[in-house]
């Protein structure tokens, strides 16, 4: 029956391209990225043109892909990154939406994963980098506004997450880079302001973080490079002024870091490195005045140091690159001047070193890059001058050096990206022509190469954004062949029109936070004054700056535009105060910061402002860390100090439901719990401790239903799952344990219709589909299996439209991709209305705005690319 419905429904096609904005060519995704391995399991980022680029794991199946959470929810990306591996557990930089790219851990559940700590409070976060494990401890450079650039320490807590020492005092920074590990001690280079950038090393404690030795005395840096461990000391290149960049080593002491030997006699040097270490040698690519760039290798000693071969003959180089090494050889890339650039090997340096194969027959080179090793297997990418560049493998001899497959057929090749080993095997990014790049995976087979999962449908463009309703048109920001500006539609081609070149001679003003008040549309956008405070009546004419916050061409950067009560809320930042929240009526003078919550030029990055009658509550930083607080547009002031002290309860996901404000946070005794508040100190509290102790249930995707507040939240027994709450203690509670365990049944997406909660959730039988809830456990039911099977929907951009009593959504039914889908709560009423794009591609549609009776979005149709699209709810 619903299969039936589901043909008759796509053959009526009431879904239509509303304007081909963009004529010029779509660009193709990037494709999972940082590929990293924990247990066997590929962690890395990815956007599947729904969630933004956010944390993905895979075991290599489809079915094992998925996302394990939407860190920034909706379209916007987390984009986590610089992941590292410690104790089981993967550490990594993200963006919430709400305190900027800080340390954040996962175990690889949604409600594993959560902030580490908010180390500097703000938009733009500490951006931690150089994640590195030494012993369970992850070390890292974090950046403050107040001390800059410095080394940090983090156990896994926030109590644990600290400063190790201030190397450069003052709002400079040392800038800790390239760590490394020496037996237990880690070492890394740093520049205290007096040395220069110099080697350093730490045992975690300010005062054993200290300067091993200034190689270069003064405040000129050695620039020391390529750090490696052989045997018991480090080996690296420095410049110590005198010999040039050559080759150095330490103990980790000041007398133990000596120069190891001048290969290049004066001071031009040799520029030892990258180091690829085998059997106690190191070898490494070095510049001699005789041989040009040869391969030369190591003991750590003057005598043990010496040329390998000169592989081009006389002066001219043979470049030795991409050393790696694989089952008792060192692999690299290098040219005898005959057969250009090839894969050659050593299995020692007294028996000198070979080609491996030609694989781009003659003078032309195949370039073979990303060298990496998975058991007793090299794999690598090349180009044969035929296929492109893809993916081979090489048992070290020339018949067992092979193409694996030619994931792209033609010329181009597919372009293998990221070889990383996991479980095994080899996972890797690729592209081709029908899914564009994606995550693949290898066993060295041909037959065994194959796309994990087509996780990002349609093109990379993500297509009109920030669609917002305003006087019966839908205005947006797209890109045409000039940039993205302003743009409005009235649902026709006619009607959908550019409203004004904002920035014509900056190429985008990119209008961003696009929201309505008072028949004016508010937003960002960038212009010669920076980026700043925007309205529109919907005529260029009257599409103006509001006005310039941050003099000059620097921004104020108005972020999280919020309306309430005839006011304009948001954050925005000035050259005297920082980041704080502000308001405006729509005029210059109408446009004031409300209060300067951390004096100075220190960020309060206020945000999540959130309308609850006469009352607007938002979370900001003063000196007693992120804590709730309240504006009625003349009077703010903070709620209530929930975790006494500098580190602040930082509450999130603030929904008002019947009067009162709900929302998470974090007292430091019980964890991360379910809060309200009416505005008062005393009427601020816990509303139950579910998880008991100090991990916290983690309350995520808070919504108001019925007068009842539904939230996802894990009690440390039965996973992430469905719970509800009427303020009390008794009345929080898990609505149904969907999927038994401590896996969950992890919903998302949840959206009040009619009285009804709709989400999407996983039972362990059915993969992620879509369910309902009245609010009690009969009362919640799949509605409908769309991918029969274990498979996933893939749900995503819900919609409820009210009062016609239909769910629209993007679904996936295993046969056309994701699509067009609605839902009036029955199996049977559940049903595809279009495949935009026919056949298994997807369309994905995103970003569901309703104006007046029609429903807007941005869907790809895999001809025009990702443009406007509209449905008339009266053909739903």
């Amino acid at each position: 029956m619903a299969k039936e419905e589901t043909s008759r429904a796509a053959l009526v096609n009431p879904a239509f391209l509303v304007k081909d904005i963009d004529a010029t060519a779509q660009v193709s995704g990037v494709g999972p990225n940082h590929l990293t391995n924990m247990g066997g399991v590929a962690y890395f980022n990815a956007d599947d043109g729904l969630s933004g680029l956010e944390l993905w794991r895979s075991d290599g199946t489809a079915a094992g892909t998925w996302m394990v959470k939407d860190i920034n929810p909706g379209p916007d990306s987390s984009g986590p990154w610089n992941f590292a591996v410690a104790g089981g557990i993967l550490y990594f930089q993200a963006d919430d939406g709400a305190s900027g790219r800080e340390l954040w851990r996962s175990d690889g559940t949604a409600a594993g994963t959560w902030m580490v700590k908010d180390i500097h409070q703000g938009l733009t976060g500490s951006e931690p980098n150089e994640l590195f494990n030494v012993n369970g401890t992850v070390y890292f450079r974090a950046g403050t506004l107040s001390g800059g650039w410095e080394l940090w320490k983090s156990d896994g807590t926030a109590a644990g997450t600290v400063l190790v020492k201030d190397i450069y005092p003052g709002s400079s920074g040392s800038y800790p880079q390239q760590f490394v590990s020496l037996n237990g001690t880690l070492y890394f280079l740093a520049n205290d302001g007096v040395a220069g950038l110099e080697l350093w090393k730490s045992d975690g404690t300010a005062t054993g973080t200290v300067l091993v030795k200034d190689v270069r005395a003064g405040a000129t840096s050695s620039d020391p490079r390529y750090l490696t461990v052989v045997g018991s000391v480090l080996i690296f290149q420095a410049n110590d002024g005198v010999t040039g960049p050559e080759l150095w080593k330490s103990t980790g002491t000041s007398s133990g870091t000596v120069l190891v030997s001048d290969l290049y006699s004066g001071s031009t040097g040799s520029s030892p490195g990258p180091f690829a270490v085998l059997n106690g040698m190191a070898y490494f690519s070095a510049v001699s005045s005789t041989s040009g760039i040869e391969l030369w290798t190591t003991d750590g000693t003057s005598f043990g140091t010496y040329q390998v071969q000169d592989i081009r003959s006389g002066s001219a180089s043979s470049s030795p690159r991409n050393l790696a090494v694989m089952n008792g050889a060192v692999y690299f890339t290098a040219t005898d001047g005959v057969t250009g650039f090839e894969l050659w090997k050593t299995n020692n340096p007294w028996s000198g070193v070979g080609r491996v194969k030609d694989i781009n027959v003659g003078s032309a080179n195949s370039s073979p890059e990303s060298l990496t090793s998975v058991g007793n297997t090299l794999y690598f990418v090349a180009d044969d001058g035929v296929s492109g560049t893809e993916l081979w493998r090489s048992d070290g001899t020339a018949a067992g050096t092979v193409r694996v497959l030619d994931i792209h057929p033609g010329a181009t090749g597919s372009a293998p990206q990221s070889l990383t080993s996991v479980g095994g095997g080899l996972y890797f990014r690729a592209g081709n022509a029908t899914s564009g790049r994606e995550l693949w995976k290898s066993d060295g087979t041909a037959a065994g190469t194959v796309l994990v999962k087509d996780i990002t449908d349609g093109t990379w463009d993500m297509g009109p954004r920030s669609l917002t309703t305003l006087g019966g048109e839908v205005y947006f920001s797209a890109r045409d062949s000039q940039g993205v500006e302003l743009w409005k539609s009235d649902g026709t081609a006619t009607g959908t029109v550019q409203v004004k070149d904002i920035a014509p001679l900056y190429g985008s003003s990119d209008p961003g936070f696009l929201t309505a008040l008072g028949g004016a549309l508010y937003f960002s956008a960038t212009s010669s004054a920076g980026t700043e405070l925007w309205k529109s009546d919907g005529t260029a004419t009257g599409t103006v700056q509001v006005r310039d916050i941050y003099i000059g061409s620097y921004s104020a950067s108005p972020r999280y535009l919020t309306a309430s009560n005839g006011l304009l809320y948001f954050s925005a930042g000035d050259s005297v105060s920082g980041v704080e929240p502000w308001k405006s009526t729509g005029t210059s003078a109408g446009t004031q910061m409300l209060r300067d919550m951390r004096s100075g030029v220190l960020d309060s990055g206020a945000r999540n402002f959130t309308p609850v009658g006469t009352v607007t509550y938002f979370t900001g930083a003063d000196s007693a860390g992120v804590e709730l607080w309240k504006t009625d547009g003349a009077v703010t002031s903070r709620v209530k100090d929930i975790l006494v002290g500098a580190s602040g309860s930082n509450p999130r996901f603030l929904t008002a439901v019947g009067g009162e404000l709900y929302f998470a946070a974090d007292d430091g005794t019980s964890g991360d719990e379910l809060w309200k508040s009416d505005g008062t100190t005393a009427g601020t509290v816990l509303v139950k401790d579910i998880a008991p102790g100090a991990s916290g249930s983690m309350p995520e995707h808070l919504t108001a239903s019925g007068g009842v507040l539904y939230f996802v939240a894990n009690d440390g027994v039965s996973g992430a799952e469905l719970w509800r709450s009427d303020g009390t203690t008794a009345g929080t509670y898990a609505v149904l344990d969907l999927n038994a365990g401590l896996a969950g049944s992890r919903p998302t997406s949840l959206t009040a219709l009619g009285g009804t909660l709709y989400f999407a959730a996983e039972d362990g039988v059915s993969g992620r589909e879509l369910w309902k809830s009245d609010g009690t456990a009969a009362g919640t039911t799949q509605v409908q299996d769309i991918t029969p099977g274990a498979a996933s929907s893939r749900l995503g951009s819900f919609l409820a439209l009210e009062p016609e009593g239909l769910l629209l959504f993007a679904a996936d039914d295993g046969v056309s991709g994701m699509e067009l889908w609605k839902s009036d709560g029955t199996a049977a009423g559940t049903v595809q209305v279009q495949d935009i794009a026919p056949g298994s591609a997807s369309s994905a549609p995103v970003r569901f705005t309703r104006s007046g009776g029609q429903v807007f979005f941005s869907a790809d149709d895999r001809v025009v690319g990702r443009e406007l699209w509209a449905v008339n709810i009266m053909d739903l």
